[in-house]
């Protein structure tokens, strides 16, 4: 009979610890993904792919809403949900003229919102699909260090990053997109590794699911690119070869949506029209690059003091430390990988905003390959310190305790924004869709209110979220006097309705509502005024 040694009873319970640590880090981080999720706002991206998801265009909406008639908020919500009106024809129908958004994600969240119709349902699934991220970032790290440790400590630090959180509650595609990156990443080291037939027709789905979900997964399979030509030397190898057929594969399964891309493309200038007219110089680019590391670890939500500032300075100084660590001590296959996963997604904004300054280039989201590079670059860190015995005790609980540290500090964050309710992964906090949380108040607590707006129609769905369904709108179309003039009858409505009020009134028809001279305009609230009789 082995005899078990006193030694390995104490490494045996040091595992089960480390084990038990990295287990309830990981339900906080659900945990933080849940909690008030049903008390987020909905911003004007989240609204307008709802609604395509549904089976109805935006244009189709406005069109057959805005046309000046008396509807309740009950009837408005019915394009916030597919129907039996509508089938996945009507989607893939309207996605096709809105190409830079790929149908994979509004596909699940479809059949999600068929099997659950509740207010937070389309972030529900969002969340349900960031669990994924663990056992595919696990793989990815057995693949690229052959570490556990490393796989363990970058579930930990992915589970509670405020960056990954908000991105879990975002209705958007983004958590499905981590999915896909980390799915064909592992996949395509595993091909790299094994070089079997079915490795490298499994690299080809797992891409071409990529492409499905986000179109800037063309990026990451360029980075990939890249990555096989170099670790190839610039040599025709078979191992080149296969990479090619199964990128050929890919990109067939995926033509049927690249000829719809291409027949569309005006379209695509459309969609992005409005990030356009923000001029984002090459400094102000930067300096959002440099905030934006850090809130990959941190995000204490609009918390800028001196303390704040001195922690992302040590995140820089960590995550610089760490890639060169990374460098210095894996062999090129491993370091090149991370290293082009980092650099080359802000590299090509940089080079795009030079050549048309756009405020696309400053949105968090579209970074989200470079943070995961940067999250494996400091887990690998992290982990070979704490875990080698090459270094002495002291020096292995000083890499726990700055372990911990981080932990604690996305601990926190992730408190912070789970208590702020327009906190998201485009920040809403002094947009409509935040001041809809002042507004609402006012619409539920009115007996029997009117709302009259032309203002665009992602604020008035956005709104929809928050208040009860016998609130009556009047929808009219921006810029068209016309219309005005023959729907409105603002006394009559006064008289019928216990309140009257405006939301988002453009100049234009604000001034048109105060030629009326038998009414005044009260301001109760940012986006809102109360329309009353003149006594």
């Amino acid at each position: 009979m082995k005899v078990i040694n006193a030694k390995t009873i104490d490494y045996l319970k040091k595992l089960k610890t480390i084990h038990l640590l990295f287990v309830i880090i990981l339900i906080f981080g659900i945990f933080l993904r849940f909690a008030n999720l049903d008390q987020k706002v909905y911003n004007a991206d989240e609204v307008r792919k709802i609604i395509w998801l549904s089976g109805h265009s935006s244009e189709a909406f406005k069109e057959e809403v805005y046309r000046g008639n008396i509807v309740s908020a009950e009837e408005l919500k019915r394009y916030q949900y597919p129907s039996d009106d509508t089938t996945l024809a009507d989607v893939f129908k309207v996605l096709s003229g809105k190409t830079e958004h790929v149908p994979l994600h509004h596909i699940i969240s479809r059949f999600w919102l068929q099997l659950f119709v509740t207010h937070s349902s389309a972030k529900v699934v969002s969340v349900l699909l960031s669990f994924l991220y663990f056992p595919c970032l696990y793989w990815l790290c057995i693949e690229l260090f052959q570490s556990p440790l490393t796989g363990w400590v970058s579930i930990a630090i992915v589970s509670i990053s405020p960056f990954h959180i908000l991105a879990s509650q975002n209705a958007g595609s983004y958590s499905l997109w981590t999915v896909t990156i980390l799915l064909c990443s592992a996949a395509l080291l595993r091909a790299l590794r094994v070089q079997a037939k079915t490795s490298w027709l499994m690299y080809a789905i797992t891409l071409t699911l990529g492409f499905y979900t986000h179109l800037f997964s063309v990026v990451v399979a360029l980075g990939q690119a890249i990555y096989v030509i170099l670790i190839e030397k610039l040599k025709l190898t078979k191992t080149l070869i296969n990479y090619g057929l199964s990128c050929v594969i890919s990109i067939v399964l995926f033509s049927p949506w690249i000829v719809i891309f291409f027949v569309n493309l005006g379209r695509v200038d459309e969609g992005t029209s409005y990030y356009d007219q923000f001029n984002i110089s090459f400094r102000k680019l930067i300096m959002f690059l440099y905030s934006n590391i850090g809130h990959v670890f941190i995000d204490f939500y609009h918390r800028y003091g001196r303390v704040e500032k001195l922690l992302y300075l040590c995140l820089f100084l960590l995550i610089t430390y760490s890639l060169y660590h990374l460098v210095r001590k894996t062999q090129i296959n491993v370091w090149l990988f991370i290293v082009i996963l980092i650099t080359l997604t802000p590299i090509l904004h940089i080079i795009a905003n030079f050549i048309t300054p756009s405020a696309l280039h400053i949105q968090s989201r579209y970074y989200l390959p470079s943070h995961l590079g940067i999250q494996l670059s400091v887990a690998y860190l992290l982990a070979s310190q704490m875990g080698s015995t090459s270094l002495k005790v002291w020096q292995r609980r000083v890499w726990s305790i700055i372990f911990l540290i981080i932990i604690t500090l996305g601990m926190i964050s992730g408190t912070i924004l789970m208590q702020e309710k327009t906190a998201g992964l485009d920040d809403q906090r002094g947009t409509a869709s935040g001041k809809n949380l002042a507004v609402a108040p006012y619409l539920n607590q009115a007996e029997n209110p009117l709302v009259i707006s032309e203002t665009t129609h992602s604020f008035i769905l956005a709104l929809l979220y928050l208040i009860d369904n016998d609130v009556k709108f009047q929808l009219l179309q921006p810029d068209n006097v016309q219309q005005w003039q023959q729907k409105l009858n603002l006394v009559e409505n006064i008289s019928e309705f216990s309140d009257v009020f405006v939301f988002y009134p453009d100049p234009k028809f604000k001034t048109f509502i105060e030629q009326n001279e038998n009414i005044t305009i009260q301001v109760v609230v940012n986006g809102l005024d109360k329309i009353n009789l003149k006594n």
